[in-house]
């Protein structure tokens, strides 16, 4: 989950605040966690954190800029829960944001991934509150690969953080040496399964995917998450909600 900047200055004084509160500007976390610094910069001491959807006061836009992951922004002073500080702008949206439970209840559900002219699909994607499985398909041998993890919500993205994976090998292991190995095995040899009971656990076959992006966009009517880079027009593949 991305992981960037906030920051709590020293005083809290609550007539102070709810003066600063009143004159300021509200302003809505867009990632899924953002830390509060001590200074404006990403290097100064971490006094708290946001979420997703919460509501800050901006005091000010200062004049230091940085760029983390990739968005280029100011630094703003705050005021958040009596405290001050300062917050990267880059994550922060002038609108209310869904916060990350409102996210997961909105997008829970089944995604196929499928190509532009809906001629093919290769994945099944089921979101599930703050879990997930990801589900790849070989369509001579059936179901070949099994993810599980975590996912973070944002304002515009979902992020997969895969944790356990279960595999059925569509190539034959030769000399199986221990019990998972020799299930592998014989699984690989039934022509074709859409049941996990088939799939194992292999250390041949570790988790090798990292933290995977997906963008959410609505294409002519259609919710739809695309990998990054690519928009309604210039996707090859994408998942589609079908449930």
């Amino acid at each position: 989950m991305l992981l960037t900047a906030l920051v709590f200055c020293g005083k809290n004084d609550s007539q102070q605040s709810n003066s600063s509160a009143a004159q300021g500007k509200a302003g809505y976390v867009t990632v899924s966690k953002l830390f509060v610094r001590s200074e404006a910069n990403a290097k100064s001491e971490k006094l708290g954190e946001v979420f997703l959807g919460e509501k800050v006061i901006v005091l000010e836009t200062t004049k230091a800029t940085e760029t983390i992951n990739g968005k280029t922004g100011n630094w703003l002073k705050i005021d958040f829960k009596g405290k001050t500080g300062y917050l990267f702008g880059g994550f922060i949206a002038d609108n209310p944001v869904a916060s990350a439970d409102e996210m997961a209840k909105k997008l829970s559900g089944t995604y196929y991934y499928r190509s532009k002219d809906d001629t093919e699909m290769i994945r099944m994607l089921i979101l599930k509150n703050m879990g997930y499985e990801e589900y790849y398909y070989n369509f001579n041998s059936g179901i070949t690969d099994l993810y599980t993890g975590k996912v973070g919500y944002q304002a515009d993205s979902v992020e997969l953080f895969p944790e356990s994976r279960k595999a059925r090998p569509s190539i034959y292991i030769d000399n199986p040496q221990t019990k998972e190995e020799e299930t592998a095995y014989q699984n690989a040899y039934i022509p074709y399964s859409q049941d996990s009971v088939h799939l194992v656990t292999l250390k041949r076959l570790p988790v090798d995917e990292g933290k995977v992006k997906y963008y959410l966009m609505n294409c002519s009517g259609k919710e739809m998450m695309l990998p990054e880079n690519f928009n309604c027009t210039n996707y090859e593949y994408a998942y589609k909600k079908i449930q």
